[in-house]
């Protein structure tokens, strides 16, 4: 009697179970869209995705814009909220440009690489090349995206590093960017000469090696010529550097750095080639004082020098520091001959 009851018991659950189980499923696919077939499908199902989106969130926010993920061509093309991300994204672009050498003459054949990305999506990059006219002259018209990066190259020419080559268009991106055919944005190259026998130096922070000046007025010393390099030269440089101590989390102090070199004098240059030393214009000393309060304080202090020494011999180095913690690098070039010439072979 017992064991009937518990398979009675049993019975009644498992039915009950199975009932609820079939209204609950009757009434979801109830509740389900329709596809134009009559077939149930998944409303997610509905939703066309891509993953091709490859946007910053500020980008993103900036514009509109909703990262999704899948890809689909038709998506992009039918879609309404993606037809606005891509009218927020795209904006005309146009350009001008020209090309001149370091004397300021129009530079032909010059080789010009347009990149843009006309779409957010991984098939979206564009690039198109051109080449400067009898005038220097070259352009661009008729792309689409919210920004342009202009790269110009010519063999036998140095590429300037200063030249501004990234454009926005995109007023949702802070774009002001505005190209005037009159008014052509001018790239600079540098013509390549013959150079000479050079001693080069390298001295740059490295794998389990930090170079870095102390802070408290010291001194360092470095070899300009390099220690196992042959040279009559007694080419070192002097560096003093001290930095404000006394509050660490400030984002600007004071410092201040000397640079000096043995047996010989120092000029301090802003030339993006300096190949050609000056005769005269050299100190014993160039002494760098830099205040908190200085508007254009900088995050990384970096300079060309020029180095002429008591034997007649020229040099050049580039110095770079990070006032923060006084690291620093230097790539030095010094011809051994007594020529100004600093361009190496």
């Amino acid at each position: 009697m017992m064991r009937s009851r518990i398979h009675i018991l049993g019975a009644v659950v498992l039915i009950l179970a199975l009932t609820l189980l079939f209204v609950f499923r009757e009434r979801r696919e109830q509740s389900l869209p329709e596809n134009t077939s009559g077939a149930k499908t998944d409303s997610a199902a509905q939703i066309p995705i891509s993953n091709s989106l490859v946007i910053s969130n500020t980008t993103s926010a900036s514009l509109g814009l909703v990262k999704t993920i899948g890809a689909a061509p038709a998506f992009m093309a039918t879609n309404a909220i993606a037809k606005k991300q891509i009218a927020n994204w795209q904006s005309g672009i146009s350009f001008y440009g020209k090309v001149i050498d370091e004397k300021s003459n129009a530079v032909s054949g010059a080789n010009v690489l347009f990149a843009w990305t006309e779409t957010p999506t991984e098939g979206g990059n564009r690039t198109k090349n051109a080449i400067s006219d009898s005038n220097g002259l070259f352009s661009l018209k008729g792309a689409l995206g919210p920004s342009l990066n202009v790269t110009v190259s010519k063999q036998g020419y140095y590429s300037s590093q200063k030249d501004t080559n990234g454009f926005i268009y995109n007023p949702l991106m802070g774009g002001t960017f505005s190209p005037n055919p009159d008014d052509p944005v001018i790239f600079h190259l540098r013509t390549r000469t013959k150079g000479e026998v050079v001693l080069k130096t390298r001295i740059h922070t490295g794998i389990g090696q930090i170079i870095k000046l102390p802070h408290d007025g010291g001194t360092m010393t470095l070899s300009l010529v390099g220690d196992n390099q042959p040279s009559p030269l007694d080419g070192k440089l002097l560096l003093t550097y001290w930095r404000d101590m006394s509050d660490l989390r400030a984002s600007t102090f004071d410092w201040r750095l000397a640079l000096s070199v043995s047996n010989g004098a120092i000029l301090g240059t802003d030339e993006e080639f300096p190949f050609l030393a000056p005769v005269e214009g050299y100190q014993t000393t160039m002494n760098i004082n830099m205040p908190a309060t200085n508007q254009n304080w900088p995050s990384e202090f970096v300079t060309n020098y020029y180095v002429h020494f008591s034997g007649g011999q020229y040099g050049r180095f580039i110095f770079r520091l990070a006032p923060y913690n006084g690291v620093f690098s230097i790539d030095s070039v010094i011809n051994p001959s007594g020529s100004r010439n600093l361009e190496s072979n």
